[in-house]
């Protein structure tokens, strides 16, 4: 990485982004993190209500922003997000379902018990395997439908120029 992302490449889910460009995007935001802990910490302040609704907010979206690109250097769409959010879901629900045949429900809420870290840890190992495949797969070498090849810096813009050329065609009405 020879530079900091900009505001489009943090922002704009739009275009590519490669491995570097991802890892840029997750650093910044544990950085965020970092740096509103250590704001809480010193000043005894409570992050809560809107100020901490809004960070949160705009965490997210830098985060899903970074998949998407990340996801459109590998060719692929960014509804996997979705996708991939729904199979979680059921995932989950089906773990927590299957432990409690085994375990009665307070002993899946007890951090001291062995059912609270079966379910904790099953319900997670799918998002670890996806973060860690997106940090590791290869990108699409030279240009595909979202756009060029990620710079040295990690990210691309959108390739605009099919849509465009598809408005231009289009007759005035």
């Amino acid at each position: 990485m020879t530079s900091l992302p900009t505001f489009q490449d943090l922002f704009d889910p739009r275009g590519r982004a490669s491995r570097s460009g991802l890892l840029a995007v997750a650093l910044l935001l544990i950085a965020a993190d970092v740096a509103a802990l250590v704001f809480i910490l010193s000043t005894g302040a409570a992050f809560t209500g809107p100020g901490a609704l809004a960070f949160k907010i705009v965490s997210v979206w830098v985060a899903t922003a970074g998949v998407s690109k990340r996801l459109h250097d590998l060719d692929h769409s960014a509804w996997w997000i979705a996708k991939a959010l729904v199979v979680l879901i059921f995932w989950s629900i089906a773990v927590a379902a299957s432990l409690l045949i085994w375990f009665n429900a307070v002993d899946a809420q007890n951090p001291a018990h062995v059912a609270f870290w079966l379910n904790v840890t099953a319900s997670a190992a799918p998002v670890l395997a996806a973060l860690i495949w997106l940090h590791v797969a290869r990108g699409n070498l030279g240009p595909n439908r979202y756009g060029a090849e990620p710079d040295a810096r990690g990210f691309s813009l959108p390739d605009t120029s099919a849509a465009l050329t598809s408005l231009d065609a289009q007759p005035a009405g």
